[in-house]
């Protein structure tokens, strides 16, 4: 469950699975805290049990989120002027990994 503020804490209420290890969880979380402007969540982490809470930043795209496959519960947004801005930015920016 998330709340209001974001988090949910990784409660006993919470669906939300733990990272695959603590060096990952802090991996995600210095992702998180060097990303320009938090939209939604970003608070109520606990790296030593593995729980990054849930999280929408907003991202350029030349930043670390958006070049590296994150694995954790982020979601980052960019911003564009109008839709043949966000095709040419995707057709540009993302290629497939498989």
């Amino acid at each position: 469950y998330l709340d209001r503020d974001g988090g949910g804490g990784g409660g006993d209420n919470c669906e939300l699975g733990k990272m695959i290890s603590v060096q990952h969880a802090e991996r995600v979380v210095n992702l998180l805290d060097s990303t320009c402007n938090v939209i939604y969540g970003g608070k109520h982490h606990d790296i030593q049990e593995r729980f990054v809470a849930p999280t929408i930043v907003e991202a350029n795209a030349d930043s670390t989120i958006m070049k590296e496959e994150i694995f954790g519960p982020l979601l980052a947004i960019v911003t564009v002027p109008n839709l043949d801005a966000g095709i040419q930015f995707v057709n540009t920016h993302f290629t497939s990994k498989g």
